[in-house]
């Protein structure tokens, strides 16, 4: 019983790390929407309902 459980901890710290960079990855998109909007003026319409569906996925 016990490895069983320790195998499930190394999923769950494996799955948490993968998380934690897709957060990293995602915090740089949102930062490169701001940019073309604001600076470049070409926003997409789809990168804002998109953000909030992720940002929700991961947190």
């Amino acid at each position: 019983m016990q490895k069983v459980l320790l195998f499930v901890d190394k999923i769950s710290t494996f799955v948490g790390h993968a998380f934690s960079f897709l957060i990293v990855a995602l915090t740089l998109h949102v930062a490169w929407e701001v940019f073309r909007r604001y600076v470049l003026d070409s926003p997409r319409a789809w990168a804002f309902d998109g953000m909030i569906m992720l940002y929700g996925r991961c947190s």
